[in-house]
């Protein structure tokens, strides 16, 4: 992965847990919280799929993005 597209997963994913709480996290998604948790912790590690679904639920993906 380049550093670039690197950095913007990371921005992704912090922005997807930012002022949550991993239990409603959890909750919401149906993730299991030791998975967000780890997500959290390693940002590299979510598939891109599992961070859009999470960007969808919170609300930080807009209509029309790629």
């Amino acid at each position: 992965m380049k550093p670039n597209a690197e950095q913007e997963v990371k921005d992704r994913v912090a922005a997807v847990f930012d002022m949550r709480i991993i239990k409603e996290m959890s909750k919401r998604s149906g993730y299991p919280e030791s998975t967000l948790a780890q997500w959290k912790r390693k940002p590299l590690t979510i598939k891109a799929v599992d961070l859009i679904r999470l960007e969808e639920i919170t609300g930080e993906r807009k209509q029309g993005e790629t």
